[in-house]
């Protein structure tokens, strides 16, 4: 048998090491907004909203967050604080009843900017064209200078 033995690890390198090790993994755990609106814009979203039955939504981002809704009609809107592609984002709505098929994301930032960040993060990005596969921009109705960036195929 081999008896090896090396030297302890200085204490800055250690300190290094563990944060690397907790930065990667939770670096793992979370699906991101964009990760979960991948496809909105082709208003290609499919299998996110919230189950009638088990009151329980479908899509990652949700489940692993263990989020409920801020409020319910014909779909279900989440009140949240996070970013799509950095422009702050405080809620997103998805289907719940009914053919109701909306899917949105609503900025604190003006329609103008979310659509210069997007268009640039976004490369082909199209809004607001009526041929059922663009995503909608508007600025948000209930809160002057903010928007929403919403798809829904049932309406022009």
């Amino acid at each position: 048998m081999f008896i090896v033995s090396s030297p302890p690890l200085p204490m800055p390198l250690k300190a290094v090491l563990l944060t690397l090790l907790l930065f990667t993994l939770s670096g793992c755990s979370h699906t991101t907004l964009e990760d979960q609106f991948n496809g909105i814009e082709v208003c290609g979203l499919k299998n996110i909203y919230l189950d009638q039955v088990t009151n329980t939504p479908t899509g990652a981002y949700f489940t692993e967050r263990g989020l409920k809704p801020c409020r319910i009609d014909e779909v279900a809107f989440y009140c949240l604080s996070d970013t799509f592609y950095g422009l702050p984002v405080n809620e997103v709505a998805i289907p719940y009843l009914g053919p109701f098929s909306v899917h949105a994301i609503y900025f604190r930032a003006s329609p103008a900017t979310v659509k210069s960040v997007l268009q640039a993060k976004r490369v082909g990005i199209v809004l607001n064209n009526s041929d059922g596969r663009s995503p909608k921009l508007i600025e948000n109705p209930k809160q002057k200078g903010q928007s929403v960036l919403y798809c829904d195929k049932y309406s022009e």
